[in-house]
């Protein structure tokens, strides 16, 4: 029953982040912004790894090819999500821009099924329309004109590359 307080704990530490980087992004731009995330991790990353080598049972395996590439593809769709998401909540609330992330777990059902064969069932097809009409639902306004739609299409291009670095680091 650990996982419950650990996972509450990390959904308050994401939120606070990202809510940070937010500000962030008005004093440094996106591009600062998008590297700060990552180049701040980049110590942690190294010191956890130093961790598993030295108190693990010995190195860790060599990755191969098919890995490396896989291990690229999350990379750079994470960077490249986190710097639309940036500019999503440049011109849309932390609210909305959120609801548009959380179709990251639609999207990664749809991008596992189109980079790994993995298809959904009918049932699962269905959540997905529920789950992207709900999100619609609350996010675009009535009346909205196409040119409205641009916040709501990088919001969607967001989540999906956060879904295509899931898929990438699986």
């Amino acid at each position: 029953m650990l996982w419950v307080p650990v996972t509450l704990i990390a959904t308050l530490a994401q939120t606070g982040r990202n809510a940070a980087q937010a500000g962030l992004t008005r004093q440094i731009g996106t591009a600062g912004a998008t590297q700060v995330r990552f180049l701040f991790g980049l110590p942690f990353a190294v010191l956890f790894l130093a961790l598993v080598v030295g108190f693990g049972a010995g190195t860790p395996p060599l990755p191969g090819l098919r890995s490396l590439g896989f291990t690229l593809l999350g990379a750079l769709a994470q960077i490249g999500a986190t710097a639309l998401m940036l500019v999503t909540m440049k011109s849309q609330s932390f609210a909305v821009t959120t609801a548009w992330l959380k179709t990251e777990p639609v999207l990664v059902a749809l991008i596992a099924w189109a980079v790994l064969g993995e298809a959904p069932t009918l049932p699962a097809m269905a959540a997905i329309a529920v789950a992207t009409a709900g999100v619609l639902v609350m996010t675009v306004r009535p009346g909205a004109r196409l040119t409205a739609l641009g916040p709501a299409l990088t919001g969607l291009a967001a989540a999906g590359l956060f879904g295509l670095s899931a898929i990438g680091f699986r």
